[in-house]
């Protein structure tokens, strides 16, 4: 439900109550959910060389995707 209602299809879920009864991996999805939605991939940063010249670097995702545990 909680993947749904990140989706824009219109379903409704109520973190508070959703989020507390997932385990550790369905937790995991739903934190990679939420920062693959938020754009945390795409964003850019700016990071100051020592000569004092910026150069524009990609952020990693906020929280990646879980790793296949199998």
């Amino acid at each position: 439900m909680i993947a749904a209602s990140i989706g824009g299809g219109g379903v409704e879920v109520s973190i508070s109550e959703a989020v507390p009864g997932l385990d550790h991996n369905l937790l995991e999805l739903v934190l990679a959910a939420v920062a693959h939605a938020g754009g945390s991939h795409e964003q850019l940063g700016l990071r100051e060389n020592p000569d004092g010249t910026l150069t524009r670097t990609r952020h990693t995702s906020l929280f990646p995707w879980p790793k296949d545990k199998a």
